[in-house]
């Protein structure tokens, strides 16, 4: 083995094994120690050494996306091999997330950015469009919020309010039915007649319905019927004026004054059994006339009694 190459050591890297150094027989390939005389069944390799790492902030590397709060964060790499490894390190701050939807407040309308902790906003405008009512606010056009104050009742002019209390206008709004301070009525006629009903001039409403053809008028002139002091007033029988005085009796007068028999109109004038008869109930006059006919023929005969006696 007096011809020898050496063979210079190589260091192991984290994909490839390194060696020491060694020297091989140019005849037989037998190798060496790099002292030349020990010899070595194999190539003395090193071992695979360990990843170099690096901090590389490709997106491949990439663990945490940032944003405006927070820093991304990466996974280290080894320089070598390109292996990502388990260590991390910090990036740069990220761009602001905005929503798409829009936020409304104080009457404006803005993009928020959604992380948690950041105030930014954008594209911020007034709210606009849309028609407020004495209910409900006006809904913006841009982003569909309700913005501003509702409006006070707008009262028409024409009485749609109706009530026995009066009239009143009411609220020309949708879903409102709100009126005004209610007014009396003002009626057309003093009352109602079989012809017309009673009506307000202002609004139209019938305050009273016209009276119908069962009126209670008619039911109430009974009073013929009703009045029934002909039989009540028996004073005709009960009034013994004529009977009771019967002093022609007891004196000893003659017979031949029969005058007061033959004065017996009470007797003869029956008048006051005539008014019962079915006939003459309707009529009140007649009722009347016999009121004042019977208490006169008791007087007369009274009168030509105590006459007749004082000539005795």
């Amino acid at each position: 083995h007096s011809s020898k190459t050496s063979v210079g050591a190589e260091e192991s890297t984290c994909e490839k094994q390194g060696w020491d150094a060694y020297k091989k027989c140019n005849a037989c390939q037998q190798l060496f120690a790099s002292n030349g005389t020990t010899k070595l069944d194999a190539i003395p390799y090193r071992p695979l050494s360990s990843h170099t790492p690096t901090e590389d902030p490709a997106s491949k590397y990439l663990k945490s996306q940032g944003d405006c709060q927070n820093k991304a964060v990466y996974y280290k790499s080894c320089s070598v091999c390109e292996q990502k490894l388990t260590q991390t390190f910090n990036g740069d701050f990220g761009n602001h997330k905005m929503s798409t939807s829009w936020t409304s407040q104080n009457n404006e309308h803005f993009h928020a950015c959604s992380v948690p902790g950041c105030d930014h906003t954008e594209d911020k405008a007034a709210c606009s469009g849309g028609s407020a009512t004495c209910s409900k606010k006006a809904v913006c056009t841009t982003c569909n919020k309700s913005y501003g104050n509702t409006l006070p009742h707008s009262f028409g002019s024409a009485w749609e309010y109706k009530s026995s209390d009066g009239h009143a206008h009411v609220c020309t709004f949708d879903g409102c039915d709100e009126h005004d301070t209610v007014k009396s009525h003002t009626s057309n006629i003093p009352a109602p007649t079989q012809t017309a009903a009673q009506l307000c001039t202002d609004c139209g409403y019938t305050i009273k319905e016209k009276l119908s053809e069962e009126s209670s008028t008619p039911d109430q002139s009974s009073t013929p019927e009703q009045s029934s002091t002909p039989e009540q007033s028996s004073t005709p029988e009960e009034s013994s004026t004529p009977e009771e005085s019967s002093a022609p009796e007891e004196s000893s007068a003659p017979e031949e004054s029969s005058a007061p028999e033959e004065s017996s109109a009470p007797e003869e004038s029956s008048a006051p059994e005539q008014p019962s008869d079915s006939d003459n109930t309707g009529s009140g006059n007649g009722l009347l006339i016999v009121l004042i006919a019977v208490p006169a023929v008791l007087v007369v005969a009274a009168v030509v009694t105590i006459f007749i006696i004082k000539k005795r």
